[in-house]
């Protein structure tokens, strides 16, 4: 072999090498990256469940009848709110379940799809508190990640849950009722 044609040959070698590093390493920080994220919103999960057993057991915030509260408040968190990595910040904070997903323990919606999905979903009505996953390569590495955060074994990342039917309530639960003001008076024995 020449010489030239032997440099040709070392110098495409030590350029494959390089790029092969490169590869690998952009591949694992994006892992290391990730499994970061997860480890994060894992955490917030915690903090989320030790505040709402703190807030029931302290009596101070409305809760339902199974002793849940019926909303989850930012300020408890001290100005620093569990945050959802995986999906952008731009989207609400947390969806509160309605009436009619009160017997859900996951959402139909599992998959941060729009700007307007919530990043956390809560079910006051049974205490249950999830993640919502971004898109990912497959419906089946998206369902792995919501298994992993949320510590759950659905078999899909599509909810199948039926939803009740909203005519089956007729009206909010009394403890997210708000009082009903009673009518002014026009003094005694005024019609």
């Amino acid at each position: 072999m020449t010489k030239p044609l032997r440099r040709a040959v070392d110098l495409s070698t030590i350029v494959a090498g390089i790029a092969l590093v490169a590869v690998l390493g952009w591949h694992f920080s994006g892992q290391v990256q990730r499994d970061t994220q997860v480890k994060s919103v894992q955490d917030g999960l915690r903090r989320f469940e030790q505040s709402l057993s703190m807030r029931a057991a302290a009596h101070d915030t409305a809760v339902t009848p199974r002793g849940f509260p019926t909303t989850i408040d930012p300020s408890w968190f001290g100005g620093d709110p569990p945050k959802n990595l995986l999906v952008t910040p731009e989207r609400p904070w947390v969806e509160i379940a309605p009436p009619t997903e009160a017997h859900l323990t996951n959402p139909n919606v599992r998959i941060a799809a729009t700007w307007s999905t919530a990043a956390f979903w809560y079910n006051p009505y049974n205490g249950t508190l999830r993640a919502r996953v971004p898109y990912d390569i497959s419906d089946e590495r998206a369902r792995d990640l919501y298994n992993l955060i949320n510590k759950t074994n659905v078999s899909s990342i599509y909810g199948v849950e039926a939803v009740l039917p909203e005519d089956m309530f007729m009206g909010p639960p009394a403890e997210l009722a708000s009082p009903i003001p009673e009518p002014p008076s026009n003094g005694p024995g005024v019609d």
